[in-house]
C-alpha cells in the first residue's frame, strides 16, 4: 500500500540521518479535497520528498509504486517532472525511488530513467531498473552521497 511504502521511505530517512547522510528531510503533500465522498487532488505538488543531505546538498525524491511490471510516466504529474528536471540539470540529486510488486525498490537518478516509448503512454519496465535496485539492509541515499 502506499502509507506502507511511505513508511519504508522514512524508515530509510531514519537510517541516513543515523548514517550522517541526510541532515532534512521534508514530505510535500499534494492539495486534496473531499468532493462527494471521494478524496481528489485539487493540485498537485513537487516531487514527494525535499532533503539536505550532508553537506548541504539539495534532493527532490519521487516515490512510486507500480502494480505489474510497468511504470507509466503519466503518473508522475507536470509540476514533478519539471521540478525533477530543474533540480538535475542544476546539478542537484534527483531520483525516482519506485517499489515494485515483489517488494524490490529501485533509486534511479531521474535523467537516467530509461523511459520507452510506447503507445498508449511513455513506461519504464520493472526490468530495466535492475541496476538501480536497493539491496536490502542497504540505505537508498548510500550511493549518491
Amino acid at each position: 500500500s502506499g502509507a506502507r511504502f511511505e513508511q519504508w521511505i522514512d524508515a530509510q530517512h531514519a537510517v541516513a540521518r543515523s548514517r550522517g547522510l541526510l541532515v532534512h528531510a521534508e514530505h510535500t503533500q499534494a492539495v486534496a479535497k473531499v468532493i462527494g465522498g471521494r478524496v481528489m487532488y485539487t493540485a498537485l505538488g513537487v516531487a514527494d520528498y525535499v532533503l539536505c543531505l550532508r553537506g548541504g546538498r539539495y534532493a527532490a525524491v519521487e516515490a512510486k509504486a507500480c502494480t505489474g511490471s510497468r511504470l507509466y510516466r503519466s503518473r508522475v504529474g507536470p509540476l514533478q517532472v519539471r521540478h525533477l528536471d530543474a533540480v538535475a540539470r542544476g546539478g542537484a540529486l534527483a531520483l525516482l525511488v519506485v517499489k515494485a510488486d515483489v517488494a524490490d525498490y529501485y533509486a534511479v537518478p531521474w535523467l537516467d530513467v530509461p523511459w520507452e516509448r510506447a503507445m498508449p503512454a511513455d513506461r519504464v519496465c520493472v526490468a530495466a531498473l535492475a541496476p538501480w535496485r536497493i539491496a536490502p539492509g542497504t540505505c537508498y541515499l548510500e550511493r549518491f552521497a
